[in-house]
């Protein structure tokens, strides 16, 4: 009588290629998702110009004479604030970047205060709706400006 005895489980190589194929694709995957959050938080930055642009469209209408709001007055308020001049409140929660919690940069039209300049540095290199500003880590801005 011969007994056949059979080993079951995986040998040390084979555990060393799944190992290695999950390594592998570890690191394929790890820059798309941190790229992911890049463009997220450039989404959040537009949607906060967006919003802020329509708060200064709000601010502007109050004012007599018509003029947008001053560049040391921009810096009074806290991030996620609420933004209020006297009893009127134009935002709930004032915005600010989500990577770094600062503000954005607002300037006013010295020599015209109906104009002002709003941007945001962004992180993605490649994104459409940017343009170059040297001040900028990734070398790219999102701005509005008015009118």
């Amino acid at each position: 009588m011969k007994i056949d005895k059979k080993n079951k489980g995986f040998t040390l190589i084979e555990l060393l290629v799944v190992i290695a194929i999950i390594g592998v694709l570890t690191a394929l995957s790890l820059p798309n998702f941190v790229a992911t959050r890049e463009r997220a938080r450039d989404s959040q930055r537009k949607s906060d110009i967006r919003q802020l642009q329509k708060a200064l469209e709000l601010y502007k209408q109050d004012q007599s004479p018509i003029a947008y709001l001053a560049d040391d007055a921009w810096n009074t308020t806290a991030c996620a604030s609420p933004w209020t001049v006297g009893s009127t409140t134009y935002m709930n929660k004032f915005p600010c970047d989500p990577l770094t919690v600062a503000r954005y940069v607002y300037t006013r039209n010295p020599s015209d205060t109906t104009r002002y300049t709003l941007y945001a540095c962004l992180e993605n290199k490649s994104d459409t709706d940017s343009t170059t500003q040297a001040a900028c880590a990734s070398g790219k801005m999102y701005q509005v400006t008015e009118p």
